[in-house]
């Protein structure tokens, strides 16, 4: 009986150290779908803003403007080197709703970046299947999408949108 205690104790201990990890290596961040990372910072929509905002410093330009939104507040958007992140009011915090890649100095962590064509960026979604709006290639995931937007045959934005 001790002994049958005893493993339990040891297995309860086992996975609230496992469940403590996965939270301090990002898996609790509450981020879905795609993702985007600007060196050791995983950016994702549908996420509260302050944390990653703080890891990412200072940006190049910043704008805001009243919300037209379902709360009260100011829509921000943070200008980065190759990439913008907007942001929104949320219930208690301002959320992450877009991110837009402008140019080939950063890239989607499955490797598309703007001005490759857009036969190469499906093949780098691998399996995923996208819906085509246009010449615009929509892959979506857990209440966002990831458009790449496309003239000619390459992609000229990137833009991870969450969806309401």
């Amino acid at each position: 009986m001790k002994k049958n205690l005893i493993r339990v104790i040891a297995c309860v201990l086992v996975a609230l150290t496992l469940l403590a990890c996965a939270v301090a290596c990002g898996g609790g961040s509450g981020a879905s779908g795609y993702v985007f990372k600007s060196g050791d910072v995983t950016v994702a929509v549908n996420t509260p803003a302050e944390d990653t905002i703080s890891k990412l410093g200072t940006p190049k330009n910043y704008g805001e403007s009243p919300s037209c939104g379902e709360f009260d507040g100011t829509d921000k958007v943070y200008t980065y080197a190759g990439f913008r992140v907007y942001t929104e009011p949320g219930k208690s915090a301002d959320v992450i709703n877009k991110i837009e890649l402008t140019d080939d100095s950063v890239k989607t962590p499955e490797g598309v970046y703007v001005g490759m064509s857009a036969e190469d960026a499906k093949a780098a979604m691998k399996s995923a299947t996208p819906t085509e709006r246009g010449e615009s290639l929509v892959y979506a995931a857990d209440g966002m999408e990831l458009n790449f937007i496309c003239r000619d045959g390459y992609v000229t934005s990137i833009q991870y949108i969450a969806k309401k």
